[in-house]
């Protein structure tokens, strides 16, 4: 009696081998095409620079461990507010769990050791954001300080910044935006911060990011 012949079944485990043994080849991954493609910024920004990082750059933005290989797009609005976004991808799952949860800890230890009262001045928030990634932060925030136009308009700066991961890919991004406003009759010389600008700013950030991690689902996810 003759036997069948036997299947050999190879499985892709990603918490034990490089993600590029699962049909990836991460090396060759057009990061600077996956940043920016058309439509994806409003027409209140200009571009600046789509580049690689190198090594250098990258040590200085994730500790430990380094990433394979990393992207930053930076733009900013035309009054001279400025944007980026970065990503980084990791070879294992093991190491981008890794650096994760460090930038993430910094990410948030960041903004939530500042005092109380700056926390108010600012309208800062720092919130779980799931509408992006697998797992994700968002920040928002207003400078405190808006300047002054004329005697009736002001205006105020605000930012949004997020830290996200998707497959073996993270990404930090943060989108800083003025917005003009009504000045309020107020005693001294301090003009209370609105969430106008941060708000204009969160929505131009998710709107970006959610086209992005499209992208990266599509492209750098096994």
């Amino acid at each position: 009696m003759v036997k069948p012949p036997q299947r050999s079944i190879v499985l892709c485990l990603p918490l034990l081998l490089p993600l590029t043994a699962c049909g990836i080849n991460l090396e060759k991954t057009d990061l600077e095409g996956l940043l920016l493609q058309s439509g994806d910024l409003p027409a209140a920004y200009r571009v600046n620079t789509v580049q690689a990082l190198s090594p250098k750059q990258m040590e200085r933005m994730v500790v430990y461990p380094q990433p394979l290989k990393g992207s930053e797009l930076t733009f900013e609005q035309k009054s001279g507010a400025t944007s980026y976004v970065r990503v980084f991808l990791f070879e294992t799952v093991d190491d981008l769990e890794q650096a994760y949860g460090s930038m993430k800890n910094d990410f948030q230890q960041g903004f939530e050791g500042e005092p109380d009262a700056m926390k108010a001045a600012w309208n800062l928030t720092i919130q779980p954001e799931p509408r992006v990634g697998e797992a994700g932060l968002l920040v928002t925030g207003t400078y405190p300080f808006a300047d002054s136009i004329g005697h009736n308009q002001v205006k105020e700066y605000g930012m949004a910044e997020l830290l996200f991961r998707r497959c073996n890919a993270v990404v930090k991004a943060r989108v800083k935006r003025t917005h003009e406003r009504a000045a309020r009759q107020v005693h001294g010389p301090t003009e209370p911060a609105s969430t106008a600008s941060a708000d204009l700013a969160s929505q131009d950030l998710l709107t970006y990011t959610t086209r992005l991690d499209t992208r990266l689902k599509d492209e750098v996810c096994p």
